[in-house]
């Protein structure tokens, strides 16, 4: 397997969240799976943040535009950006070969809700009603000032994106991966990915909540790279 394969990471990531996913992946896809860094985040902290979904799209164009045919990867937030990659790679005549949602509604159904997010309270409350935050790691202050910046960026960029001009179907040679956690209180199973456009060959529901896919590597690895390597071969 030729093509890369890119994955885009949810709201707030410091580390590469797919590590667990990736190790657990054959060797012929695992050796072409690298992970976006967004700017402002883990080893681009001293960059300043990309404060929109479509400026996070346009670093990560300008990180790949180069690197066709492409895999796309993106959880919760990700899911948009990859999204948003998509489109403008297909605009430059990039082949896109294939787009995963992992734990991610749909990204023309995301609507705004107006967040307050001016205080470290206001953010965590919100992260933790949808369980994105486990808030006990933010009872010192050291943390919430290294950790909590960029989560409230990215946060906002979701909140901001409803708002922006974004982009149409997907081209209907692209294939499209759903994978969501049966506990993800983030999204439902009943939405509709036709929003979308491509073709969606693979609708799956893991155990699991919105980190499902650091808590079933395993299954999901397996199930992804079936999708990924028949993706391919029928390309």
């Amino acid at each position: 397997m030729s093509a890369t394969i890119l994955g885009l990471p949810f709201a707030g990531a410091q580390a590469d969240p797919f590590q667990r996913v990736r190790a657990a992946l054959p060797e012929e896809v695992r050796r072409n799976f690298r992970t976006h860094t967004y700017p402002g985040h883990g080893r681009r902290a001293s960059e300043p943040f990309a404060s929109t979904v479509a400026a996070m799209a346009d670093d990560v164009v300008a990180a790949t535009r180069s690197d066709p045919p492409v895999h796309l990867v993106g959880w919760s937030m990700g899911g948009a950006v990859a999204y948003e990659v998509a489109a403008r790679l297909m605009d430059a005549g990039s082949p896109v070969a294939s787009v995963t949602f992992l734990a991610c509604a749909p990204p023309p159904e995301l609507a705004t809700d107006g967040l307050d997010l001016g205080t470290d309270d206001l953010l965590l409350d919100h992260c933790e009603q949808f369980g994105l935050v486990d808030r006990t790691m933010f009872a010192d202050a050291g943390l919430r000032r290294l950790f909590l910046p960029a989560l409230r960026n990215d946060i906002a960029a979701v909140d901001r994106y409803a708002r922006e001009d974004r982009r149409g179907l997907l081209a209907d040679t692209t294939s499209i991966a759903v994978v969501q956690g049966s506990a993800d209180r983030t999204v439902t199973t009943s939405s509709d990915w036709s929003a979308v456009g491509g073709r969606v060959v693979l609708r799956r529901t893991l155990a699991g909540g919105h980190f499902f896919p650091q808590d079933q590597p395993q299954e999901l690895a397996t199930l992804w790279s079936e999708f990924l390597l028949t993706t391919t071969t029928a390309r």
